[in-house]
């Protein structure tokens, strides 16, 4: 992976630190409580029994942002890290699908398996509470002179059920077209995900959840 597919996965994650800080407002977080440990993980069910070492991942993540934020308030989204990165494992290949596969703590024995039991989980979270509203989106686009690989394509749509499509990138209608996707999957709560696009952007690789929830 490129240093620019690498910067396009990260906008990506920004996108939905932009969604999260905009849903504060509407999510009711309790006092913190001395006696409540900070972080806890998720309990246990099959789907992280098959994806326990990914189950991981986050807090790993959330520790290593912690230590940079210091006193500050912290919030991210765990399946959205996960899904993001690995719509884009999906792509990669060699030492750096190795060290993805690593990072990642991917340890089901095929691609398939890994990509199944995301599915499995995202099934799940998306009927979990039919008091709180919450959606989850994937959507890859990347610019109509590059040719993405069949398996990469196919794998996402299958799995992930991103929107894919490829578009001019030197058009000036081709961010808006990206910022209004994100607008109906999120409910108007991220409006400019892509604030420009870039000569050197080839690819853009964004995970937008939208929760509304006590």
């Amino acid at each position: 992976m490129n240093r620019y597919a690498l910067r396009k996965v990260m906008l990506g994650l920004t996108g939905v630190c932009l969604l999260l800080s905009s849903c504060q407002k509407e999510v009711l977080v309790p006092e913190p409580d001395e006696a409540t440990p900070e972080v806890q993980k998720p309990g246990p069910g099959k789907e992280y029994e098959k994806t326990e070492s990914p189950a991981d991942f986050p807090f790993r993540v959330f520790s290593l942002l912690r230590a940079e934020e210091g006193d500050k308030n912290l919030f991210i989204s765990p399946w959205s890290l996960s899904a993001a990165l690995s719509m884009t494992y999906n792509g990669a290949d060699g030492t750096t699908k190795t060290g993805m596969r690593g990072a990642l703590g991917l340890n089901l024995p095929t691609d398939e398996e890994i990509n199944q039991a995301y599915k499995d989980l995202s099934d799940k979270l998306l009927k979990a509470d039919d008091k709180v509203t919450f959606t989850s989106a994937n959507s890859i686009w990347y610019t109509d002179k590059a040719k993405l690989q069949a398996p990469f394509l196919q794998q996402n749509s299958t799995y992930f059920n991103a929107t894919i499509q490829a578009l001019n990138f030197s058009s000036t209608t081709a961010k808006n077209t990206i910022n209004d996707w994100a607008g109906e999957k999120t409910k108007g709560k991220i409006q400019n995900v892509v604030p420009a696009i870039e000569p050197e952007d080839r690819l853009f690789l964004i995970n937008a959840i939208y929760f509304k929830g006590s």
